[in-house]
């Protein structure tokens, strides 16, 4: 037991503890009369506690309400407990009671008269006008022509010539080994021929990359025999190729020099 300080038992886990004897007697003064050993077990009693006082003052509004249950003044009924706050069991008894004669909406002929006449004006003056909803047109960045597909930024018939026709025209078929001093063919000894997993499975190797992109070449109108060229040509890491993707190093005048020059 610790100097200045008194033995309690915890209210919510009946656990003992120490208590301070300054801090015990500043609490009494204070009208507390449970003790807890953490602040964890302070807040879980005070939930329970809350919870039992929450369902009790249910039960008790639920009693008083039921001694005095309010009545629909249309078809008499008991409103329940949940409709306390309504004056009406339903919307339908709502709408027939204020319809009628013997509701609070007691309008004459000449009120309703006035009211619609009004109604009328207010519309005349401020007539509703609808917003045209315009379409953008999306365009087809090779052909100009409209493109009513969502997603897509060139037209069926463009894509089907670049893939179809133009790109399969424009890949490399002359044999590297008949230009030994244009290219470094030391890289393709040391890495390898690029393959896909399902053809030999080198996927860090050597492939053939499009100084002049072919992407450009379609956009430009450019022959497939000038993009095919051997002066076109670069031997790169495929990784490399592809973070390129369809950018072209050099422009399409440089192109043609080096082509002349080879």
């Amino acid at each position: 037991m610790y100097m200045n300080s008194i033995e309690l038992i915890c209210k919510n886990c009946s656990i003992k503890f120490n208590k301070n004897v300054y801090y015990y007697r500043q609490s009494l003064k204070r009208g507390y009369t449970n003790f807890f050993c953490s602040v964890k077990c302070s807040s879980s009693f005070a939930g329970v506690i809350l919870k039992e006082k929450g369902k009790q003052l249910k039960i008790n509004c639920e009693s008083s309400y039921l001694n005095n249950q309010k009545k629909c003044p249309q078809c008499y009924k008991l409103i329940s407990y949940k409709k306390r706050h309504s004056e009406y069991c339903s919307k339908k008894c709502s709408a027939i009671y204020t319809q009628k004669d013997k509701g609070h909406c007691k309008w004459s002929s000449e009120d309703r008269e006035k009211i619609s006449l009004r109604v009328k004006d207010y519309h005349n003056k401020n007539p509703k006008i609808k917003k045209l909803k315009i379409k953008k047109l999306k365009i087809c960045k090779n052909c100009n022509n409209e493109i009513k597909e969502k997603y897509k930024q060139i037209c069926n018939c463009c894509s089907e010539k670049y893939y179809k026709f133009y790109r399969p025209l424009c890949e490399f078929n002359f044999i590297l080994e008949n230009y030994p001093d244009k290219f470094d063919l030391s890289l393709i000894k040391k890495y390898g021929k690029y393959s896909p997993k399902n053809k030999g499975n080198n996927l860090n190797g050597i492939s053939r990359d499009h100084l002049y992109s072919v992407k450009d070449g379609f956009k430009n109108k450019v022959s497939p025999d000038i993009i095919r060229h051997p002066s076109n040509c670069r031997l790169v890491k495929h990784k490399e190729n592809q973070v390129k993707y369809n950018k072209s190093s050099i422009s399409l005048d440089e192109l043609k020099k080096r082509i002349s020059e080879w």
